[in-house]
């Protein structure tokens, strides 16, 4: 995932949510052992919803910037 992508959340199967965002930033912070943790995604959600820090794991892409 990059910044500039639409993603909406991964929900069980059958469920569905028709929101989507926009990432606009990435968690590209050292972790204590030197590594970069890039699994946590800031993504404005559409309206009033708001923006908020999420993980990629529980997000899929619907398209690519």
């Amino acid at each position: 995932m990059k910044v500039g992508d639409l993603v909406r959340k991964k929900y069980k199967p059958g469920m569905m949510d028709t929101k989507v965002g926009i990432i606009l930033a990435i968690n590209e912070g050292p972790n204590r052992d030197s590594t970069f943790d890039t699994s946590v995604v800031r993504v404005q959600w559409p309206a009033d919803y708001g923006c908020f820090w999420t993980t990629t794991a529980s997000l899929e892409i619907v398209s690519k910037a």
